[in-house]
């Protein structure tokens, strides 16, 4: 890994996507790539290995070597359901979700089951994703069942992936930050963009390292050119967003990326089409439409990825302030359930917030009803932010229409404000742990690069090396005066040891300057070969007469030791 992609690893592992790709090279060695997406939800590429085949023990060692490198564990990985993959995940990246890909789960249906069902195929890869997409676990259960009974046939491979059930079915990985993400197609991509680069298959292993760093820099060029394109001033239009969340729209254009910045844009004109209203506490609120949707209907949009009940239980009913049902203007029905929160958080059965870290439409539609719903920039990760954008003193606000109340919540609790977005509030301790060491592991490659810009320039003039050694040795003094205290204590203990206290333990410092020399001894250096045959001849008492070499003397005496 390259000290780039230590820093991106840093900023975007939340979700990363996992894949092996072959004939990348002459030796067969397989190439796996860690793929992720940055703040403007473009391809990245985290890490890569070269393995020897895709055993269990292969995974290990990678995964062991990338949480060396960077210290982090990923906490949701998009794998291709290989079951090696899952058994390492579990033994090194113990606080990392795998997640199956939905691509690979339907070529590897189609391997297993497609001769063993005949015609029946298409019909029960239907009833399959019926099940997977399930946002219900009873329902879940009732329908695979179902599958076990309908097809007796399929019955040994089903049984086979309901063990991994909890990494495949959406009723168990819904509340997991994806990204939006539910395939490894972003690794494909990354595969495709290297294969062309290869031309053939039949390259050694330096000129493979060689195309993966031109890979590298020819992402970071296009980063530079679309930062250079979207700084250059536009007008634009008119818009739903310009005077019903003007306010908001401000704050998002400082702190998002022109992606997700257009995103939020759309979303707040997409609210427009909802009409929201209050939901009593105390009654029953029927949610048999919810239950009964499935998103393999391509005619349904918009669909629920968890019941109410789901985002009660997830939440916890004390914490909930304000329940709200939202629905089509066209239509009566019910769509979506949004909670608003004691501590002025929201989440909504679309779950938008929780898997992609975006606002939903239906949110911006219940503040345009009510000034309970408020809006603060942490509601969104900090993954999606421009880069040294600091957002833990914005206050929170509410839409226009509220705003000539002069309403203005305000809380001075930091850590409040920092724990608001919703998906990665419980990984936070677990991410602020390491950050220390790759921290450290950043700042000393920045100071070993400046130092050497600062040597290159100082060589130059002498004025220039006179003032760059000055500042050195001011640092460097002012260094050994706050460490005076120490060494003094140092010394002290040093003075007081004896032989009897010695601990063969501990190491002990030595010259880091001194070197062994290539060679003979300096003793014997300047001595002649045949000077050297009558010491050992004196000294082991062995015949040299028919010997040449100095190597078989030794030998020789060594054998009659």
């Amino acid at each position: 890994m390259t000290s780039v992609q230590v820093e991106n690893w840093v900023c975007y592992s939340d979700c990363v996507i996992n894949d092996i790709t072959h004939k990348t090279n002459r030796y067969g060695m397989a190439l796996s790539l860690v793929v992720g997406f940055n703040n403007d939800r473009r391809n990245v590429l985290l890490a890569q290995a070269l393995l020897l085949d895709e055993s269990f023990e292969s995974h290990v060692w990678m995964f062991t070597q990338l949480t060396k490198s960077t210290g982090m564990q990923p906490i949701v990985i998009i794998t291709d359901s290989d079951p090696a993959v899952d058994a390492a995940i579990r033994q090194t990246l113990p606080s990392s979700y795998p997640i199956h890909c939905a691509y690979h789960i339907t070529q590897n249906l189609y391997k297993n089951l497609r001769k063993l069902l005949g015609n029946d195929y298409q019909v029960f890869l239907t009833a399959f994703y019926s099940c997977r997409n399930c946002i219900v676990e009873n329902v879940f259960e009732q329908w695979f069942n179902n599958l076990l009974q309908n097809y007796p046939n399929a019955k040994t491979y089903l049984e086979f992936i309901y063990k991994t059930k909890m990494y495949w079915a959406h009723c168990y990985t819904k509340f997991k930050f994806t990204g939006g993400m539910i395939a490894s197609s972003r690794v494909e991509s990354v595969n495709g963009c290297l294969k062309r680069l290869l031309h053939n298959s039949n390259i050694p292993l330096c000129d493979l390292v060689a195309e993966i760093q031109r890979l590298l820099d020819l992402q970071d060029k296009e980063n530079e050119y679309n930062f250079w394109r979207l700084s250059i001033p536009t007008i634009r239009h008119q818009k739903n967003s310009n005077f019903l969340f003007s306010k908001i729209d401000q704050i998002l254009q400082h702190y998002l990326t022109p992606t997700m910045l257009k995103m939020h844009r759309d979303e707040m004109n997409q609210s427009l089409y909802y009409v929201a209203m209050l939901v009593e506490r105390n009654c029953e609120v029927m949610e048999e439409e919810l239950l009964t949707k499935n998103s393999d209907e391509a005619s349904e949009i918009d669909l629920p990825q968890a019941t109410l009940k789901q985002i009660i239980s997830y939440v916890g009913l004390n914490n909930v302030k304000e329940i709200w049902a939202v629905s089509i203007g066209n239509s009566s029905k019910i769509k979506h359930y949004i909670l608003l929160l004691q501590n002025w958080e929201y989440i909504c059965s679309c779950l938008s917030i929780v898997q992609s870290g975006i606002i939903c439409r239906h949110y911006f539609q219940v503040m345009l009803t009510t000034k309970e719903a408020v809006f603060h920039i942490r509601f969104i990760p900090t993954r999606w932010y421009n880069e040294d954008r600091n957002a833990v003193q914005e206050s929170f606000i509410t839409a226009d229409k509220f705003l000539q109340d002069n309403q203005q919540i305000e809380y001075n609790t930091d850590e409040f404000v920092s724990s608001l977005c919703l998906f990665d509030q419980n990984n936070n301790d677990y991410c602020e742990e390491r950050l220390t060491v790759l921290e450290q592991r950043i700042v000393y490659g920045k100071l070993h690069g400046v130092y050497k810009k600062a040597l290159n320039k100082a060589l130059q003039t002498t004025s220039k090396s006179e003032q760059l050694i000055s500042l050195l040795q001011e640092f460097a003094d002012d260094k050994n005066d706050d460490d005076e205290t120490d060494s003094e204590e140092f010394y002290q203990y040093d003075d007081t040891s004896d032989k009897e206290n010695f601990d063969p333990s501990i190491p002990l410092l030595q010259n880091p300057k001194k070197r062994c020399g290539k060679g003979d001894h300096w003793v014997r250096k300047g001595l002649s070969h045949h000077v050297k045959y009558l010491v050992l001849k004196q000294k082991h008492n062995v015949d040299v007469k028919n010997v040449g070499k100095l190597g078989i003397i030794k030998r020789i005496a060594k054998n009659n030791e």
